[in-house]
């Protein structure tokens, strides 16, 4: 697990999927994730297409690397331990000491929830400083201005089309997070099976489990 969340298990220009039942435990892992790559000096992107905002995710970061999400009044090593943190994630890693990540929210109003918006966005900056690995949280709402897309299957399937090309084509590891919907103790990524089938990774958390399973490694 340690070496795939250092990207060495995340290849490069291969779509990964984490995947979970609702508050499974998905994007606790993925931060983990996210943490471990920036603590590798990797350049990360983390893109969300839910409610997270930029301020939940420094406080899932915080938690990661100190226990805490707040500044802790239970003692002086404790706070010290906080302190550390939170100077790790507002230095500016230019300088070689913080953490290179940077947020994507598609509910700000200069983003996109759309796959194309987001894309275009993505590709403009791969040109000028690229990322390294990109993480994106709630594949479920992501969309697509694609007229194919009559349905949510058709909607997904295209979406995970894109995705999956983008991450050949900019040569990175694209990490994306998705619920699962389960029919006949048969769990699947929700929507469609379409991520799984175009990822080259398949991770999911099984509910009210203490493991991890690899539903699918192509390297």
């Amino acid at each position: 697990l340690d070496d795939i969340m250092e990207t060495r298990g995340f290849a490069n220009g291969q779509l990964a999927i984490i995947q979970a039942d609702t508050n499974g435990g998905k994007s606790a892992l993925m931060v983990g994730c996210l943490v471990s790559a920036a603590k590798a000096e990797r350049r990360c992107l983390y893109a969300t297409f839910s409610d997270l905002d930029g301020g939940q995710l420094t406080r899932r970061i915080l938690k990661n690397l100190c226990g805490w999400s707040q500044r802790p009044s239970v003692s002086l090593e404790k706070q010290a331990d906080y302190d550390e943190a939170l100077a790790l994630i507002q230095s500016s890693p230019q300088f070689g000491d913080g953490l290179d990540i940077e947020f994507y929210d598609a509910a700000d109003q200069t983003q996109s929830y759309d796959v194309e918006g987001f894309l275009a966005w993505l590709y403009d900056i791969q040109n000028e400083r690229p990322f390294e690995i990109v993480f994106m949280d709630y594949a479920q709402e992501i969309v697509t201005r694609d007229r194919k897309a009559d349905s949510l299957v058709a909607q997904q399937q295209i979406v995970a089309a894109k995705i999956n090309r983008a991450a050949r084509q900019l040569k990175v590891p694209i990490v994306v997070g998705s619920q699962i919907t389960i029919t006949d103790k048969v769990s699947k990524t929700m929507y469609s099976r379409a991520w799984e089938q175009k990822a080259g990774l398949v991770i999911e958390i099984p509910k009210e489990a203490t493991y991890l399973l690899v539903k699918k490694n192509r390297f």
